[in-house]
């Protein structure tokens, strides 16, 4: 794979994950179904490809989409936790 083809799997790398953590995890079809374009990711690397680097990009493009969930419902959480119990009188 030449240095052009290394960089624009990158840039889409960086690309996908941007709209997946930005705008798609705060989607929900019918209430509760999340729509997942980051697979897209790997389905459309080339086969031709370095193997290597698919299965990093992929470790760490998942590894990027969990993280910014949980980092979601901790804070989400720590808002709770912080407001203190709720008062009913």
């Amino acid at each position: 794979m030449g240095q052009t083809n290394w960089l624009s799997e990158l840039g889409r790398f960086f690309l996908v994950l941007l709209l997946q953590v930005l705008l798609l995890n705060h989607i929900r079809l019918f209430g509760y179904i999340n729509p997942y374009f980051y697979i897209y990711f790997i389905i459309l690397y080339p086969l031709t490809g370095n193997r290597t680097l698919l299965i990093l990009l992929s470790f760490l493009l998942g590894f990027g989409v969990d993280y910014s969930a949980i980092r979601e419902e901790f804070m989400l959480l720590r808002q709770f936790s912080l407001a203190g119990p709720a008062r009913f009188f």
